[in-house]
């Protein structure tokens, strides 16, 4: 997945838009993430065609990858605030990792939704 530069939490190639909108809330929702919560943030789509989409484009390991990357992340901050004498500001952080990884822009989620 990673091999031509896509990010596991990208869109893939064959992922409709519908499905990819649905990744990002699932993928948003951190500890709290399930496919009724998922549901629940986008209205009319029926469990089923969540649980379809899920397995269909591997939601929880493409969850995992990101998660992954952004632990990573968090540890090279880390170290390179230390190293360099910073306070270590997790807020920045977060913000900064945020602004990196596109699909955690609840924007960008709500303006991908309408022209879904």
């Amino acid at each position: 997945m990673e091999g031509n530069g896509q990010k596991p939490w990208n869109r893939l190639p064959n992922e409709t838009g519908e499905a990819y909108l649905a990744f990002c809330v699932f993928l948003n929702l951190g500890s709290q993430r399930s496919l009724h919560k998922v549901a629940q943030e986008i209205e009319g789509r029926p469990i089923e065609k969540l649980n379809a989409w899920a397995d269909r484009f591997d939601w929880i390991a493409r969850t995992e990858l990101c998660e992954h990357y952004l632990e990573e992340e968090f540890s090279n901050y880390y170290a390179e605030s230390l190293n360099n004498g910073y306070v270590f500001d997790e807020t920045a952080f977060s913000q900064r990792e945020r602004n990196g990884v596109s699909i955690f822009s609840t924007t960008r989620i709500k303006s991908f939704s309408s022209r879904v």
